[in-house]
């Protein structure tokens, strides 16, 4: 398995409310994993995501995660 991560830095220094606390200052984290699953079984998974969000002085305040499977059809297409 190739544990390949790839991160990437969005809204830099903006605020972010919880909906409960709102912070002046955070950046977003988004973390990518393009692995797909065993060939031998006929569900693909495509990539997963991580977001997280995180606030100065603070650390994280905010962690989201999102994962797709896709089963493929068993008739064919014509």
């Amino acid at each position: 398995m190739d544990d390949q991560w790839d991160y990437k830095y969005e809204d830099i220094n903006v605020p972010f409310n919880t909906g409960f606390i709102s912070f002046p200052s955070t950046v977003d984290i988004l973390q990518a994993d393009y692995t797909e699953g065993d060939e031998s079984i006929p569900i693909l998974t495509v990539p997963e995501g991580i977001r997280g969000v995180y606030a100065k002085n603070v650390g994280l305040i905010y962690k989201e995660m999102t994962r797709w499977e896709y089963q493929p059809s068993l008739s064919p297409r014509f």
